[in-house]
């Protein structure tokens, strides 16, 4: 099945440049590929020469209007989503499978007990910086096993969203189980999306009331995309991003010391 979808050029007057699609979160990595494509066509090309001004080639743009009726349902269907699923309460991250066979991703939840077990070592004021060091390097090893086992095919998100499919497509009465809040809602959502060049890509949040964050990793900087949604005025990604900076800068500086 061939399946394709508009991408926007977004060229800024500062030189400035963005490609913008509108799908999902798992295009994301189709849209990494296009934009290293043309970071690398541009390196090689050097300059440019402007085509030729033909009005028979011009874009035509296209109009899309919503009614008031689908409008009114999307609302419905906002509104009746955030009543069921209350307050956020998990956090999950994406593993590639692609060493299978139609292997594209999985979800793993890197939340653990060693993860919050670091959380509140660190924002003790009684921990040495030694025991947040080592709470750190615990945290994340516990992080990076997860995220192996799950590259491995040992996940079990995918099974349980798969075995709830089933049952919802067969009427099939829905076990208590699945019905906890936690696989209802995610708080935060982050995604690492390789670039080559100086950006990052940014999706809007998954779930009313959460952050979506996305990182290019550089050999000399990492960059963060972060976005929530304005009809949560206790979600503020300002407040976020400094929050992040300030959390890295502790972070770094408990490693030097500890080296």
């Amino acid at each position: 099945m061939t399946r394709t979808f508009c991408g926007e050029v977004i060229v800024g007057e500062d030189g400035g440049s963005a490609l913008l699609y509108d799908h999902t979160a798992f295009d994301g990595t189709a849209m990494a590929r296009v934009t290293n494509h043309c970071y690398d066509y541009a390196k090689k090309s050097g300059s440019f020469e402007a085509s030729e001004d033909n009005g028979e080639a011009a874009p035509q743009k296209l109009e899309f209007v919503l009614g008031t009726d689908t409008l009114d349902d999307i609302e419905k269907a906002k509104s009746s989503q955030a009543r069921t699923i209350g307050t956020p309460v998990i956090v999950y991250g994406t593993a590639s499978t692609r060493q299978f066979l139609h292997g594209r991703a999985t979800v793993y939840y890197p939340s653990s007990e060693d993860s919050l077990s670091f959380c509140r070592v660190f924002d003790s004021p009684l921990s040495s910086k030694a025991e947040k060091e080592q709470s750190l390097r615990k945290a994340v090893e516990r992080c990076k096993q997860d995220a192996v086992s799950a590259a491995n095919g040992l996940a079990v998100y995918r099974m349980m969203y798969g075995l709830l499919s089933i049952a919802l497509d067969d009427g099939i009465p829905i076990h208590p189980f699945f019905k906890h809040r936690v696989f209802g809602h995610a708080d935060l959502i982050a995604s690492q999306m390789n670039l080559q060049c100086d950006g990052c890509t940014f999706e809007n949040p998954s779930f009313p009331g959460s952050y979506m964050v996305t990182y290019n990793i550089r050999p000399e900087s990492f960059i963060f995309g972060l976005s929530c949604s304005k009809s949560f005025p206790e979600k503020n990604a300002t407040k976020f991003k400094d929050a992040i900076e300030k959390a890295l800068t502790e972070l770094r500086e408990c490693v030097d010391i500890c080296r």
